[in-house]
């Protein structure tokens, strides 16, 4: 959801258990809407598809963040709730208590929109690493549909085949994807409503579900990974300021790739396309600066060929509204050897079978 920016403030467990429950709400899709939460059957979807139950492996899980330790801002000085190695599976509980204050007290409480759940220490990242977050599941636990226009909130159903209840005669599809998600910076604390930054941010895109590789810039020890703000359906650049905004629970695999620097987040999609993200008000040239750098970079086309194969499949998306952002989509060509590097005039100069003086 984007809105105006709040001021920092952190849910501690004990004033969490005031505005929610720590259960998920397992209602059948006959309950009435007029509940504090919205009636859901635990549906998780994951990169194979949508099914029913927990779904999420808890014993194969390293760590299992609160979803009452919650913040509004990326902040490095933040405590992590947990501290893994590199290469595990984590869980993210993540919050919808904004929406059930809203819907109880009738007033938006602008300093809880966009709480994140974290942040999670890696072991092993520094400034200057890559962090791949590998999206393996997402497991709705309620949806709100928010009219911030005209001011009210209302429950959604969600039944157990995964159908998100509209009306008693429309429905669509549950199709979860990540809101926000980020690393700490080295500046200040930053608003997880907006800007979005280099190391992510409130960035809004519904390619960041299940199946997902979303990989981060670290710029600090352990990176810091935050994650929240869970829509169970959003349209493409959520025209609206809201999609249908959840709760929930988000399996993820963290890894460290040493010495990758990113200038701003990438996501490699279930399709095998790739995603480079353009921030700020140069967003479209960044964006499509960044897709010729991978290919002659990653994939050793030269300038020429990387031009005329982007020219040919690159394509352009919008991105959330919390900043301008714009994504160049493409899937990647065949990989070449890179190129052999020629021998300085200096080199060439040493006879065979001679040391340098």
């Amino acid at each position: 959801m984007s809105t105006a920016l709040p001021e920092r403030t952190t849910t501690d467990s004990a004033s969490a258990g005031t505005t929610a429950s720590s259960a998920p709400v397992t209602s059948s899709a006959s309950s009435s809407a007029g509940s504090s939460a919205s009636a859901v059957s635990n549906t998780t979807t994951t990169a194979s598809g949508t099914g029913t139950g927990n779904g999420n492996g808890d014993g194969d899980l390293a760590a299992r963040l609160s979803k009452s330790c919650c913040t509004s801002t990326f902040d490095r000085s933040d405590k992590p709730i947990a501290r893994v190695p590199s290469g595990s599976t984590v869980m993210f509980e993540t919050n919808d208590f904004s929406y059930q204050e809203w819907f109880e007290s009738g007033e938006l409480c602008m300093e809880a929109v966009n709480r994140v759940t974290g942040p999670l220490y890696v072991e092993g990242a520094e400034a200057g690493d890559a962090l791949d977050v590998q999206i393996i599941s997402i497991q709705v636990t309620s949806a709100w549909h928010a009219n911030t226009n005209e001011d009210n909130v209302s429950p959604c159903t969600v039944t157990s085949d995964g159908q998100i209840m509209l009306s008693e005669r429309l429905s669509i599809p549950v199709d979860p994807m990540i809101g926000c998600i980020a690393t700490a910076n080295t500046t200040f604390p930053q608003s997880t409503l907006a800007p979005c930054y280099p190391n992510g941010g409130n960035m809004d895109l519904r390619e960041i579900g299940p199946g997902c590789l979303v990989s981060l810039p670290v710029f600090v020890p352990g990176a810091l990974l935050y994650i929240g703000d869970l829509h169970a359906a959003m349209g493409q650049g959520e025209a609206f300021g809201a999609g249908l905004e959840a709760a929930g629970e988000v399996v993820v695999k963290v890894t460290v790739r040493k010495n990758v620097k990113l200038p701003s987040p990438r996501l490699l999609l279930p399709d095998g396309q790739i995603v480079c993200i353009g921030i700020g008000s140069h967003a479209r040239g960044e964006c499509i600066k960044q897709a010729m750098l991978v290919l002659i970079r990653e994939y050793h086309l030269t300038s020429d060929e990387a031009r005329k194969y982007a020219v040919a499949r690159v394509g352009l998306r919008y991105g959330g509204p919390a900043d301008n952002i714009i994504l160049a989509v493409f899937p990647p060509p065949p990989s070449f050897p890179p190129p052999v590097r020629k021998a300085s005039a200096a080199m060439n100069a040493i006879p065979s079978g001679k040391s340098d003086p």
